[in-house]
């Protein structure tokens, strides 16, 4: 037997989903026992879709049953998943260009209060 665990969804992930679907199954009144992948958390998906994945965007509460016997219920085809990627990477791309921006407003301001302090310890 493999001991090495597949990869799965966060615990940011998990608790949004829970939160979404107000702590029960997306297919019927049971309560949240498990967390689907919608496009299958295989290798070959994880390397082309290595952020949809185990995104929000594809991760489904369920109930045990409901996993077994409905999970086929729901689909994203790899051309979706495509879409997905591309939305969460211009996202994580929009992310880094705030934070950076953040950051380098953050250093302005640093350097016009340094510039203030001078001025005003001046003679």
């Amino acid at each position: 037997m493999n001991s090495k665990r597949l990869e799965t969804f966060s615990k940011d992930v998990r608790e949004a989903v829970r939160r979404g679907q107000n702590g029960y199954c997306f297919f019927c009144t049971e309560k949240i026992d498990e967390f689907h992948h919608i496009l299958h958390n295989i290798t070959g998906h994880r390397k082309l879709f290595p952020r949809f994945v185990h995104s929000i965007f594809n991760c489904l509460g369920v109930c045990r049953a409901c996993h077994v016997l409905r999970k086929d219920e729901v689909n994203i085809t790899p051309d979706m998943a495509v879409e997905y990627e591309q939305a969460l990477h211009l996202n994580e791309d929009m992310v880094e260009i705030r934070t950076l921006k953040e950051i380098l407003d953050g250093q302005k301001a640093k350097e016009r209060q340094d510039v203030t302090r001078t001025e005003t310890s001046l003679p």
